[in-house]
């Protein structure tokens, strides 16, 4: 049984250190000018890739997230038009995000305070608000976002349904 234990307490660590998965996509702002740099690991040390938003031919980068760490997020990064992914690790920051999927004026946008459907709802949104989302975590299909509108702040889970991770058009 201790060795059952001792295991167990050695594949959460390994979990913890080698990221979280996910399976989400996302976009970078597509009105930001920053440059989203793609690093070869988790500590942000070696720099392999830049990517930015084309704005003249409305060209944007589009993301999908695969794992993460506190700081990174490792992701597949491209831009629309070209299609040549670049797999990498990047800093988690305001840019990266998502729109919410509840249109119409009857639809509520429910944030759980866990991944999971059957979970404590954390935040509710009774209108659609057509500002990005701040992606903060993931996990499997689900991502952990944030936004501040209206001196509101919603926080919480959005569910995999809800979620429109198109820079281009809303995802009806």
């Amino acid at each position: 049984m201790k060795k059952i234990l001792t295991a167990l307490v050695i594949l959460t660590h390994v979990n913890l250190l080698m990221g979280q998965e996910c399976n989400c996509d996302a976009f970078y702002d597509w009105q930001s000018e920053s440059t989203l740099i793609v690093y070869q690991d988790s500590l942000g040390k070696e720099p392999i890739a830049e990517f930015k938003n084309d704005q003249k031919n409305e060209n944007f980068i589009e993301i999908r997230l695969l794992s993460q760490t506190k700081d990174f997020f490792k992701a597949e990064i491209w831009l629309a038009m070209n299609q040549e992914k670049k797999t990498g690790w990047i800093m988690k920051e305001k840019n990266i995000g998502v729109y919410a999927r509840n249109y119409s004026g009857t639809d509520t946008l429910t944030l759980f305070v866990d991944p999971n459907i059957n979970s404590s709802p954390q935040s509710e949104v009774h209108k659609w608000i057509p500002e990005s989302y701040t992606v903060v975590k993931c996990k499997g299909k689900w991502l952990n976002v944030v936004l501040e509108h209206d001196s509101e702040t919603y926080s919480g889970w959005i569910e995999p349904r809800m979620q429109c991770a198109s820079s281009y058009t809303t995802c009806n």
